[in-house]
């Protein structure tokens, strides 16, 4: 039950026109930066982050291992 509410919520919040779209940025930097921690962790580099206007974006990461880069595709 609380999970529906928690998806709720997070619905509504992401739909209300001017503070939905600082909800959505902060989503896409926290999303981003998983996936460079993990390939930081694992011995890879983060070369970039980028962030699209519309909220949207891409890490640019490197490693060496296969197992460091499947994790850190899955971090997100």
């Amino acid at each position: 039950m609380n999970i529906l509410v928690y998806l709720l919520l997070a619905f509504l919040l992401v739909n209300i026109p001017f503070i939905g779209t600082y909800i959505r940025l902060v989503y896409t930097i926290t999303h981003e930066l998983c996936h460079v921690v993990i390939a930081i962790l694992t011995g890879g580099k983060a070369h970039r982050i980028s962030i699209n206007k519309d909220t949207s974006g891409f890490a640019t990461t490197s490693s060496t291992s296969w197992i460091g880069k499947v994790l850190t595709a899955y971090a997100g």
